[in-house]
């Protein structure tokens, strides 16, 4: 070093001098390398979590459908898609009726389903029976419609009790046989179809023996006034 009149002298070899250098670029590569390999490693358990995240989500969707389509072959009607006559039992078991809250119950029935299907094939028949149920639904859009027999369709309706209600109800139901008994465009040509129609307001007691009431009252009629249908309260 001039301005001491010193001489450094160093009698290690260049790979000793730079051997820290050496070590660093070592432990860099080793660590990027390691880096690399943990990246490849993460890429491939985040593909594979994602598979089994699909297998789950698939799993659950297919779980979410059986249960669906068990609901429905529990509680619907397969050919008309309304309830059927287990969810009708359930529902009743619900049912908490009294004076100012009465239930109303219509029974609409095509008549000689066996008939229909016999002169037209049972494609009619179930082509009256799924515009029965659509018609039912557009009427009573607020309540439940349920098939309980062969032709026979229910509807349960809650009230407020008041005579108004009331009428409206009774409105609706004789609504809904004239739209039901008229000339329909059916795949076989035009057919009127015939139905029965009868309906009962409860106010306590209420379960599935009503329908067996409503088949007894269609089945012997009594005379109905200016009503279509027979009306009684029980």
């Amino acid at each position: 070093i001039p301005e001491y009149d010193w001489i450094l002298t160093l009698d290690d070899t260049k790979s000793e001098i730079f051997s820290l250098t050496n070590t660093m670029r070592i432990y860099l590569g080793v660590f990027f390398v390691a880096i690399l390999i943990l990246f490849v490693v993460f890429g491939y358990i985040s593909r594979a979590q994602n598979k089994v995240n699909d297998k789950l989500s698939a799993t659950m969707v297919k779980n979410e459908q059986a249960k669906e389509n068990l609901y429905t072959a529990m509680f619907k009607d397969v050919l008309t898609d309304v309830n059927n006559r287990i969810s009708l039992s359930v529902d009743i078991d619900k049912c908490e009726p009294s004076d100012t809250t009465p239930y109303y119950f219509a029974m609409i029935n095509l008549k000689e389903l066996s008939t229909i299907n016999l002169m037209y094939g049972n494609d009619i028949g179930d082509w009256a029976l799924v515009k029965t149920a659509d018609v039912l639904g557009k009427i009573f859009k607020d309540d439940k419609v349920y098939r309980t027999g062969s032709g026979e369709f229910l509807v349960m309706i809650k009230s407020n009790g008041t005579p108004e209600a009331q009428q409206r109800i009774i409105s609706d139901v004789s609504t809904a046989l004239n739209k039901l008994q008229v000339q329909n465009n059916t795949p076989a040509g035009r057919i009127v179809f015939a139905y029965d129609a009868a309906m009962v307001k409860k106010t306590k007691d209420i379960n599935t023996s009503v329908v067996t009431v409503l088949k007894n009252i269609i089945r012997n009629p009594e005379p109905t006034g200016a009503l279509p249908f027979v009306f009684k309260e029980i």
